[in-house]
C-alpha cells in the first residue's frame, strides 16, 4: 500500500476560512457568489461559482506553496477571492485539460506535465504524483465524462457512507492513503479510489484523454 503526504502539510491543506468561520479544505468555488454581496453578485461570478474548479484549484495550490515557504496555511475567503480572480485571467471557466495545463502554468510560472489517467501506466501514475506530493507540491487532477454517463465517485474522507460524484471537474491531490487519492474539492476532504479512476476513463476515448493529472514541475 502507498501512503504519502506533503511534508508541510499538517492535515488541513490550506485552510480557507469562509464568511461563516468554517474553515475549508482547499477553496469552495460556490462562495464565489452571493447575490446579496455588491462583490460578489456579477454575472462573472456566477460562472465563476459554476464552472471555476480550475481557477480554484490553481488558487489552492498557490496558497499552499506561499503558506509552506511562511508556516501559515491559512487563508481568508477574501484573499482566496482576490487569488481566484487572478488564476482565472490564465484559466477561463470553459477550459479543457490542455488550457488549464497551459494557464495553471502561467499562473504559477512552472512547467506542468499532463498524464492522461486512462492511457497512463498505474505504476507511472503513483511514481509521479507520489514524488510530486513528496516534494511538497500538491497535484492538479481533472476528471471528465460525458454528461449522459455516471460521474466520478468520491468518497468524503471519515464518512465513506457518503459519496459524491464528478462529471467535468478540477481538483487537488493532497496526498495518498493505502493506495487511495486525498483530494481537495468544494471545500472539502474526498478519498478517490485509482483503481476506478482508471477503468471509468478507459469507457471512452474522451474519458481516457479528459481524466489527467497534472504534474507541476520547475
Amino acid at each position: 500500500m502507498v501512503n504519502v503526504s506533503m511534508p508541510s502539510d499538517k492535515g488541513g491543506f490550506i485552510s480557507v476560512v469562509a464568511p461563516n468561520g468554517e474553515r475549508l479544505y482547499g477553496g469552495r468555488q460556490q462562495l464565489l457568489y452571493d447575490e446579496s454581496s455588491p462583490l460578489l453578485s456579477s454575472d462573472y461570478n456566477k460562472r465563476l461559482s459554476g464552472f471555476g474548479c480550475g481557477a480554484v484549484a490553481a488558487s489552492d495550490i498557490l496558497a499552499y506553496l506561499d503558506g509552506a515557504k511562511t508556516g501559515k496555511l491559512t487563508i481568508s475567503s477574501e484573499k482566496f477571492y482576490e487569488t481566484v480572480l487572478s488564476a482565472a485571467e490564465h484559466i477561463t471557466p470553459d477550459a479543457d485539460g490542455v488550457r488549464f495545463m497551459r494557464g495553471c502554468g502561467r499562473f504559477l510560472s512552472r512547467r506542468i506535465y499532463y498524464y492522461p489517467v486512462g492511457i497512463t501506466r498505474r505504476e507511472t501514475l503513483i511514481r509521479k504524483i507520489s514524488d510530486s506530493l513528496s516534494s511538497d507540491m500538491p497535484v492538479p487532477i481533472a476528471v471528465y465524462c460525458p454528461e449522459k454517463d455516471e460521474g466520478f465517485e468520491m468518497r468524503l474522507y471519515g464518512d465513506e457512507e457518503r459519496i459524491s460524484r464528478a462529471k467535468a471537474h478540477y481538483m487537488v491531490v493532497t496526498a495518498i492513503e493505502n493506495d487511495k487519492l486525498v483530494i481537495s474539492s468544494w471545500g472539502k476532504k474526498y478519498l478517490m479510489d485509482i483503481d476506478m479512476l482508471r477503468a471509468k476513463s478507459r469507457k471512452r476515448l474522451v474519458s481516457a484523454f479528459g481524466t489527467a493529472v497534472f504534474i507541476i514541475g520547475k
